[in-house]
């Protein structure tokens, strides 16, 4: 089979959870005798590019993607040559990439996030962190007016994502969401089922081969990978977590390692609040040698979709933490047992039950046993055997 992935950035893994998925699933693809090919967008920071990408990596000449005429003369010339089969459009969940539908191979839409995230991002648009006057009377005037902007905004999105999804279902042969507990988000923008599109949940497999790990080498480390950025992830509720925990508990450290847009906030933050022993590392190529040594893997954000950095961590003995406010959260973690589910944004919960276990070290090994063993279920064979289940239903 030839299949093209198509992204807006290159498949370069250390650019982010898609693009490392897309990295590992190739390769495994790769030795089940497939033919890959790789098209992104045009690209502005060469420095993306500084990667063995283990099949061609094309790119657009052009900015404006599949809406510029040369780009899609471009596209459609590159599936005529190499004989593709199948294009993998591994940016389902945004329209920028809508007309890379518009060819006649085989065709699947991956959404790579909770379908109805983007209704999620404003859960924490008030600044509560800065305390100056005018902020102050800025942060009450938009109290004031929230739930009627919140009401309108979400309004919008809804019919944004509606129109998007029915794009989708018109244009693709299968539509692939990261669990199948995601079909009930999908259908409730009031999609009607096609019988000419599947969808179905494939989930991610897991980055790293199983990892073998001595919990007596376990270090007092909270750990937090991903992107710094406070709209989605949002860290910052991480940060006011570690402010209730750090002073019971001085033999612990809060690591969070990745950059992103909220650093400079978030590191004020903690100056402001004199906040001990937290450890900004930036972006690391060697997340691995952090995840070997954590106790925990913790994330607070508004919305996810198939986090990578937990499963990452559990692969590695990491007990996870995340609020359940992500339909597929249950399938990673079952609660009490090999991670804790944290209902949506109580962050007293959440700091209370991170204090017991850090202080309960017999309870530590266990769950962290139990989450490695999770983490098996996605071993990256088992995801692609779906994967060539579902090329054999299209076809």
């Amino acid at each position: 089979m030839n299949i093209l992935f198509i992204f807006e950035n290159p498949f370069n893994p250390s650019l982010g959870g898609t693009e490392r998925v897309t990295d590992l699933l190739t390769k495994a693809l790769q030795k089940r005798g497939h033919n890959i090919y790789y098209l992104s967008g045009n690209v502005k920071d060469t420095s993306t590019l500084h990667y063995n990408f283990p099949v061609p990596q094309y790119i657009f000449k052009h900015e404006g993607l599949f809406n510029n005429p040369e780009n899609m003369e471009y596209y459609r010339e590159l599936i005529k040559s190499n004989q593709i089969d199948f294009i993998i459009n591994q940016s389902g969940y945004h329209p920028s990439l809508n007309k890379c539908l518009d060819v006649d191979v085989k065709k699947i839409s991956v959404i790579h996030y909770d379908p109805k995230s983007l209704l999620k991002f404003d859960v924490d648009i008030l600044d509560k962190t800065n305390k100056n006057q005018t902020s102050k009377l800025k942060f009450i005037l938009k109290q004031i007016c929230y739930p009627y902007l919140k009401y309108i905004v979400r309004k919008r999105t809804y019919k944004f994502i509606q129109a998007h999804y029915k794009t989708l279902m018109s244009k693709s042969d299968a539509i692939i969401l990261l669990s199948n507990k995601y079909l009930k988000d999908f259908y409730s923008f009031n999609i009607k089922p096609n019988r000419n599109t599947i969808v179905k949940g494939i989930p991610n497999p897991i980055t790293f081969e199983k990892q073998q790990i001595n919990f007596e080498h376990k270090e007092n480390i909270i750990l937090y990978v991903g992107r710094l950025s406070i709209p989605d992830k949002n860290p910052f509720r991480l940060l006011q977590i570690w402010d209730m925990l750090y002073r019971k508990n001085p033999n612990w450290k809060l690591v969070l390692v990745g950059d992103g847009p909220s650093e400079k906030e978030l590191k004020n933050y903690v100056t402001t609040h004199n906040i001990q022993r937290v450890f900004f590392e930036g972006r690391q190529s060697d997340v691995l040698s952090y995840y070997r040594k954590a106790s925990f893997i913790c994330l607070t954000s508004n919305t996810e979709g198939w986090p990578m950095t937990l499963m990452e961590g559990m692969c590695c003995g990491c007990i996870p933490f995340s609020f359940n406010n992500y339909s597929a959260a249950s399938d990673i973690i079952n609660n009490g047992i090999n991670g804790c589910l944290i209902k949506p944004y109580q962050i007293k919960e959440y700091g209370s039950r991170l204090n017991f276990l850090m202080n309960n070290k017999e309870l530590r090994r266990k769950m962290s046993i139990a989450a490695q063993k999770q983490a098996t279920l996605f071993d990256k064979e088992n995801i692609i055997d779906k994967w060539e289940t579902l090329f054999k239903e299209i076809l």
